[in-house]
């Protein structure tokens, strides 16, 4: 069963808010308007208080599933409207960095490796 969801000319159309194209989720499905899904207050409210506060308690606030929070923030920080909340890229450094010093020990395992056995 699907929830009925009071439609509003608001969705489909261009958001300058959120710089999101609202105009191809209903607009070819007229008589389905009434049950479709408008992402725009969601997306507006992300823009808003994503940074300082967590999937959960926005969820809570709207009384929307987290998963859909989490989905439409993802699309949001795909197409550059809100920033990741965590410095991501210094992680991805750190961890170039440990993988590069790994395969460098490897290496010198696998060169020193030989001359143990002859030893042995």
């Amino acid at each position: 069963m699907t929830n009925t969801v009071t439609y509003n000319d608001c969705g489909n159309q261009y958001d300058e808010y959120t710089g999101q194209d609202y105009s191809e989720h209903t607009s070819h499905y007229k008589k389905a308007d009434r049950y479709s899904y408008n992402y725009k207050p969601t997306d507006a409210v992300l823009v808003d208080n994503y940074k300082d506060t967590t999937a959960q308690e926005l969820a809570d606030m709207m009384c929307e599933p987290v998963n859909r929070l989490r989905y439409r923030a993802a699309k949001l920080i795909k197409g550059g409207v809100i920033s990741n909340k965590y410095d991501v890229s210094e992680t991805a450094k750190e961890l170039r960095r440990l993988r590069a010093e790994l395969k460098t020990v490897k290496a010198q395992l696998k060169a020193t490796r030989p001359s143990l056995d002859k030893v042995a």
